[in-house]
């Protein structure tokens, strides 16, 4: 089976869904700002605020570039969409699925954010609601499939996806 890469905004249930989803499939699970966080000993919002959102989205790229894809539930970034690069690769070796939620549904998970404590790219210069008009056609455009999320749990939804891509 092709390995999935999960995409969509930050409190889509990337990582959740993602970890639930590579243990029902066995397959290992690669939370790429985590992998970023091993490398450079420092967490996404650190380098964003540190050197900005252009080394962030180089950092993932070049995180994408060497990870092996085989045979796992890839979760980047939600601004990975920003490296063509990256997401060619994800891609070619990957099914792309993107969680969409609605915009009242984000906001209601991950609250008020302050000072961009979730260290998304992009939120400086255009806040929350610019960031997600700027990613939605990108998402829509790089996904192999897109899942809309309402209010199933993420163990519902990464049955979801199981259903969809893993019979086995």
């Amino acid at each position: 089976m092709k390995s999935i890469t999960l995409i969509g905004m930050p409190g889509s249930g990337k990582s959740t869904i993602g970890r639930i989803l590579a243990k029902k499939v066995s397959m290992k699970f690669l939370d790429v700002d985590e992998c970023i966080h091993e490398k450079t000993g420092k967490y996404i919002r650190e380098i964003l605020k540190e050197y900005g959102d252009n080394e962030v989205i180089r950092l993932e790229n070049d995180m994408i570039q060497t990870l092996d894809l085989q045979n796992s539930v890839i979760s980047p970034g939600g601004s990975i969409v920003y490296s063509p690069h990256a997401m060619k690769k994800l891609q070619q070796e990957t099914h792309i699925m993107y969680l969409e939620v609605s915009l009242d549904t984000l906001q209601k998970r991950i609250g008020n954010i302050v000072n961009n404590s979730r260290g998304i790219v992009h939120y400086d210069s255009l806040g929350f609601d610019g960031v997600y008009a700027e990613r939605q056609p990108l998402f829509k455009q790089y996904a192999h499939d897109m899942l809309e999320i309402h209010d199933q749990n993420p163990e519902e939804i990464a049955n979801i996806i199981q259903g969809m891509y893993c019979h086995s």
